[in-house]
């Protein structure tokens, strides 16, 4: 059997519960946050309505993006979770979320803190 696979190392959730957890001025005004990990990610809001998100990641692929979008799937206050993953060398991958009330950015933090608390001991 011929094939090959790559083993890539990527963050807890915890880490990207800290970044969203700052305020959305935060993200504004820092341009973007870096995070300390095996590799960089970088984490930034691209876009933000009163109801809706769009945050966007360099460095990571679905395995971090999945489980929190499961979570955001099962929030009754989400009205839509979409990923975007265009080319990756032309466009980074990116979480859209709109809300039927409430805070895009808080929801998207209480996801990645519950996935965060199921993967730790």
């Amino acid at each position: 059997m011929s094939g090959s696979f790559a083993f890539v190392y990527l963050p807890s959730p915890l880490t990207v519960a800290s970044h969203l957890s700052r305020a959305h001025d935060t993200f504004i005004k820092e341009g973007g946050l870096r995070a300390i990990m095996a590799f960089p990610m970088e984490i930034y809001l691209a876009e933000k309505t009163d109801s809706s998100v769009t945050v966007k990641f360099k460095g990571t692929d679905t395995t971090l993006i999945i489980p929190i979008m499961d979570e955001l799937n099962a929030n009754k206050d989400v009205k839509i979770v979409r990923f975007i993953n265009k080319h990756p060398e032309l466009e980074d991958t990116a979480l859209y979320v709109e809300m039927n009330k409430g805070s895009p950015i808080d929801a998207i933090k209480k996801a990645a803190d519950s996935v965060s608390a199921y993967f730790s001991l």
